[in-house]
């Protein structure tokens, strides 16, 4: 064999070594930066999940004890979906991109998805009729919109601690004898009441709920009217004589006071609705999503950092 021969000889082993070489590298890399998510152009790697992993979720401890194989799947999703939606978005003529160009590339994708979901959502509710709608809610669920009733009542208290409740019961009855006869209940319950608070608000509670008061005195309070000037309630503080100046709630607030924050609601579900539907469908018609495989993968790499946190 000539000198030439063995040359060229020598060259087709080395270029077949180097071949099969570069053949084993590919199949290498490719083991090791698989693809998870893959459709419409767009593609997650093994490797683009990871550093997700390791640069945005290391501040948080919390989140490395739970991750698992659903949580590296649902975050390649996530991946997926907010790049998917981000480039759809650029073409977006109602979304100001420049604002966001500062963010690094995730939190840009992730405004951009937010921000197009948000028009697409709007857009979807601008021509629906939601005051038939409300309507319906309303009449379907009229408990919901009760108001609580509440009244204001004043009260003067005279203790009975270790003292002759008789005694104590002919002072409170003759107190009830003159605010009846118009006497000042404010004057009164400052002049004779035994509640520290007697001298600064005249005996005045305020409003309150049920609940709010022991229950003899709030069960007196609250079957009395407006104006009204009760007996002595006794309670474990002494005897009590009430007046109530005023009742409010306690019926059901007509639709037109309730109409805006109904529709309100019933526009946040619809359009929150639409984003988790069109999330959804998204991931799962991607052409490529990934195995069990990969991402048991991905968590046995990355399930360290947690303790890095420590």
């Amino acid at each position: 064999m000539g000198v030439s021969q063995v040359m060229v000889t020598s060259m087709k082993i080395r270029v077949l070594a180097l071949s099969v070489f570069i053949f084993f590298i590919s199949q290498f890399s490719n083991a090791e930066d698989a693809v998870m998510f893959e459709g419409e152009g767009i593609r997650i790697t093994e490797s683009e999940v990871g550093n997700y992993i390791d640069n945005l979720l290391v501040n948080y401890k919390e989140k490395y004890e739970t991750l698992d194989e659903a949580t590296v799947g649902q975050i390649a999703e996530l991946l997926y979906v907010t790049k998917l939606l981000a480039e759809t978005a650029e073409d977006n003529p109602y979304i100001e991109n420049e604002k966001v160009k500062w963010l690094g590339e995730f939190q840009v994708n992730s405004t951009l998805k937010e921000a197009l979901l948000n028009v697409e959502a709007q857009a979807l509710i601008r021509n629906v009729n939601f005051e038939d709608m409300a309507q319906k809610v309303y009449e379907k669920n009229k408990g919901q919109f009760e108001t609580e009733k509440q009244v204001r009542a004043s009260h003067i208290l005279l203790r009975t601690q270790n003292k002759d409740e008789e005694s104590v019961l002919k002072q409170i009855l003759e107190l009830k004898g003159k605010a009846e006869k118009g006497h000042d209940f404010a004057l009164m319950a400052r002049a004779h009441s035994q509640d520290p608070s007697a001298r600064r608000n005249g005996g005045d509670l305020g409003f309150f709920a049920k609940g709010k008061m022991v229950p003899a005195f709030e069960e007196k309070a609250f079957s009395m009217q407006e104006g009204e000037i009760s007996g002595p309630v006794k309670t474990e503080f002494g005897f009590h004589i009430i007046k109530v100046s005023d009742i409010r709630g306690g019926g059901i607030k007509p639709f037109a006071e309730v109409k805006s924050s109904i529709i309100e609601s019933l526009k946040n579900d619809m359009a929150q609705k639409y984003k988790v539907d069109r999330i959804s469908k998204l991931a799962e018609n991607a052409s490529t999503k990934p195995s069990l495989k990969i991402i048991s993968r991905v968590l046995a790499k990355h399930k360290h950092i947690q303790g890095k946190t420590d």
